[in-house]
């Protein structure tokens, strides 16, 4: 099963006659017991038909239907039999809320960032489901930050939204859309004067994607520059700006990696960046970060709710950006590799390039007139400890041969994590924020997108 929900079981079992899978499933006031039978349908649809008959009378007494948290993608192989037959089943009522519990329902609907997240106590963040910060001084130290931006900023709102999506082995992955709040989807005078003819605008609109830190993708830190980036790239206030998908790497939903415990972490890290042996490539991180791109790009296309003024708001599937911030540097690494056409902007902050001379690139670079006509910048402290000038060097080798133009901004005396207020509550001494190189960073960062997805 291919279910990594954190509160799911699931067992295999084998004989000779059946090959069965056993899923037992509970989240909150719900719970699936179910077993699927090879060779005996009848049990299986009758017991699925139960199943999703009890659901469905529980959603009618005061239960709302969330998106799918869990997938499974069952699959058995016999070397004496040959392939079994592959059952894939999505179970659409495996989440669900109350109406009564406001935050769970949030959850359904976008949300505005700023009373979610800078109007509320710390503490709250570090005890919420997900846990979106370390501790109160995390958060504390961020919405400190956030909020002195924001007063030399844009005034414009931003808004967030939960995304499930799936890698190409079926494994959830929870990411979250960034945009500008909608105002409405159509003119006052578009809507409700029925002597003036419908309008219809559709409008493309650039995509960026931030690939999140060793503390997983639920960061409040990476809420705050979602939110910066939605708001100042936007430019007037009829300017629709762009749309922040906050990438999962390692199917975290609820906030695990903030854990001090790095067992979990470290081994979810290592699959995502292991190595194929036949083809030399690092397949686990290629397929999360085309599922991450196939989101962008897709994900607005098939919402209807997605329109601003008098038009419907869609992602340019050309005009893609990428920032990684630490272990984020590895997927901005393996897209110089890619030399997807369609991205045309990466920027790294103190992003990590471990193990990139054990995963050599693909072979057949393009030649040099073939390559990617877009911008690569890696901004890196030369006190980091943790990306050897080796790994940088070898990363900016890999990367210039099918980009055009890449440049490292390096930083004296800068360490691990300069970007991030935070980092002065790190008791460890390789990490620490400097506000020069976080600013110059972040201005270069922003007019690098501004030029490559005008």
């Amino acid at each position: 099963c291919c279910s990594n929900c954190d509160n799911s079981t699931s067992r295999w079992r084998r004989s000779d006659s059946t090959v069965w899978l056993h899923l037992a499933y509970f989240d909150g006031p719900l719970a699936f017991d179910l077993m699927f039978v090879r060779g005996k349908k009848s049990f299986n649809l009758v017991w699925l038909f139960f199943s999703v008959l009890i659901s469905m009378l529980r959603s009618l007494y005061g239960y709302v239907i969330q998106y799918p948290s869990c997938y499974c993608r069952l699959l058995s192989r016999s070397p004496r039999r040959g392939p079994y037959p592959s059952l894939c089943i999505g179970m659409s009522s495996c989440t669900m809320t109350t109406k009564s519990h406001g935050n769970q329902d949030e959850d359904l609907r976008w949300s505005s960032l700023i009373p979610h997240r800078l109007d509320v106590d710390p503490i709250k963040l570090v005890e919420s489901s997900p846990q979106i910060a370390k501790d109160s001084q995390y958060a504390t130290a961020v919405q400190k930050a956030w909020k002195e931006q924001r007063s030399r900023g844009s005034t414009r709102a931003s808004e967030i939204k939960p995304v499930t999506y799936f890698d190409n082995s079926g494994i959830p992955l929870y990411g979250d859309f960034v945009r500008l709040q909608k105002q409405q989807q159509f003119e006052e005078d578009n809507s409700n004067s029925p002597d003036k003819p419908k309008k219809s605008r559709q409008k493309q609109i650039p995509g960026i994607i931030l690939f999140h830190t060793g503390a997983g993708p639920r960061d409040i830190f990476l809420h705050w520059k979602a939110d910066e980036l939605v708001t100042t790239l936007s430019g007037s206030d009829d300017d629709e700006g762009c749309v922040v998908l906050i990438a999962d790497l390692i199917s975290d939903k609820i906030g695990w990696a903030w854990d001090s415990d790095r067992t979990k972490y470290n081994a979810a890290r290592d699959n995502v960046l292991s190595v194929d042996v036949k083809t030399g490539t690092r397949k686990n991180l290629q397929d999360r970060i085309q599922a991450a791109v196939n989101t962008l790009v897709s994900f607005q296309q098939e919402q209807g709710d997605i329109g601003i003024n008098n038009g419907v708001i869609r992602v340019d599937s050309n005009r893609i950006g990428v920032m990684g911030y630490c272990f984020g540097g590895q997927p901005v690494l393996e897209l110089g590799r890619m030399a997807l056409p369609n991205i045309k902007a990466m920027i790294t902050f103190h992003g990590v390039f471990d193990g990139v001379d054990r995963s050599p690139p693909p072979s057949s670079p393009p030649a040099n007139d073939n390559k990617v006509q877009g911008n690569v910048l890696i901004c890196n402290g030369a006190q980091d400890s943790f990306i050897p000038k080796s790994d940088l060097e070898a990363a900016v080798s890999d990367i210039s041969k099918k980009y055009e133009y890449v440049n490292v901004l390096s930083f004296d005396g800068v360490r691990h994590g300069f970007t991030n207020p935070a980092q002065d509550y790190n008791p460890s001494e390789a990490f620490a924020y400097n506000d020069g190189a976080a600013n110059k960073s972040w201005n270069e960062a922003l007019s690098i997108l501004q030029s490559s997805l005008k």
